[in-house]
């Protein structure tokens, strides 16, 4: 689907010999002359200031042979010269509803593109900070069982201080035994991997 308006655009590009533009969500558009343009009118002329300055201005319109879209697009920008780049109506409609304020009246930070970058940056933020959360839930959870193991260990040995060796040898052997392997399985757990 994507392949034909692509080959309209390359015979078209031909036809003219000018180059062409396709809309791309990566593609900056310069804010402060959009600020001054009313961008309803843009997608009605179907064009659109890829980048524009005192002496020249370069602009993507789907007819650039239109000697009155020229005139009017001088008389806007108030550029010297105009360098025409081609484009399909509907993806200079794309770029124009890119930067169109979804907010009327806000500043032009409040707009699409910049918050989509604030969400996108803000989301992977919160990716590293999860991981720190569960990097120190595992090790609360390993000091948890480390706790657990001294305390079967500190019991074991206290059984064994007061009751030496014999038939509650028993206990104390499997519960010595459990206390150093949560004991041990706890500190890996707190440690982390190594």
């Amino acid at each position: 689907m994507k392949k034909i308006p692509h080959e309209i655009l390359l015979c078209l590009s031909e036809h003219y010999c000018l180059p062409f533009v396709e809309f791309n969500e990566s593609l900056r558009a310069p804010g402060k002359i959009l600020e001054r343009l009313d961008l309803e009118e843009l997608k009605r002329d179907l064009w659109f200031p890829l980048s524009a300055g005192m002496k020249d201005a370069r602009i993507a319109a789907s007819n650039p042979c239109d000697p009155e879209l020229r005139k009017k697009i001088k008389k806007t920008l108030g550029a010297l010269s105009i360098r025409f780049v081609l484009a399909l109506p509907s993806d200079l409609t794309h770029m124009i509803e890119h930067v169109q304020d979804v907010n009327p009246g806000f500043p032009s930070s409040a707009g699409r593109t910049p918050l989509a970058r604030l969400h996108t940056w803000l989301a992977s933020d919160r990716t590293i900070l999860a991981w720190y959360r569960t990097s120190i839930a595992k090790a609360r959870t390993g000091l948890a069982l480390m706790r657990t193991g001294i305390s079967c260990i500190a019991i074991s040995l206290t059984l064994l201080k007061i009751f030496v060796i014999g038939y509650l040898s028993i206990i104390q052997a499997p519960l010595l035994l459990v206390g150093i392997i949560v004991a041990t399985d706890g500190l890996r757990g707190a440690i982390g991997p190594i």
